[in-house]
């Protein structure tokens, strides 16, 4: 769960229709809620841009504005008056389960199967691995499997869409 607090004073002038748009990364579908907004003005997300819409600025307002979606963060927000901007990421980011992993000699055949936890779907971000073998990633499972020919990294990156990095695994930090 991330939280973003912004406290940014605009030039919204009174009478004077305004608008507001920021950038918001995250992956799609992000819904924005406004909890003290009212009729006086308006949230929406429009693609990865939340705008703020205040059509009559009459006077300083707080606004407290709710992104739901995978992975939130957001740039600054300005606004006429006060907004507050929480971010609430509702699926859980990938993370490795503890394997008991084989010791390796040239010409043995190996495989290994991970799994990965986190909310479904879960791509991998390419890895590197002997000659001989190979990676291949079974819906929220990583096999490693072939003929250890030649010593050398194994390794591997996988994400979800609430993953903002890759993360790696390393066969050496978990010998």
């Amino acid at each position: 769960m991330s939280k973003i607090i912004t406290k940014v004073f605009s030039n919204a002038k009174n009478g004077i229709p305004y608008k507001e748009c920021i950038e918001v990364s995250g992956s799609l579908p992000i819904t924005a809620i406004s909890h003290n907004l009212g009729d006086y003005g308006t949230v929406e997300m429009v693609g990865n841009s939340l705008c703020v819409s205040i059509p009559n600025p009459t006077y300083d307002v707080d606004v407290s504005v709710e992104l739901r979606g995978a992975c939130i963060t957001c740039q600054p927000v300005t606004v006429k008056g006060t907004i507050t901007v929480d971010g609430i990421c509702d699926c859980v980011p990938v993370s490795f389960e503890p394997v008991e992993l084989p010791i390796r000699t040239i010409g043995e055949y190996i495989s290994v199967a991970i799994p990965i936890h986190g909310t479904p779907p879960i791509v991998s971000a390419g890895g590197s691995v002997p000659t001989g073998m190979r990676i291949r990633l079974d819906g929220s499972i990583v096999i490693i499997d072939g003929t250890y020919c030649k010593a050398g990294d194994i390794k591997f990156a996988v994400k979800n869409d609430c993953s903002c990095e890759p993360i790696w695994w390393n066969w050496a930090d978990y010998e």
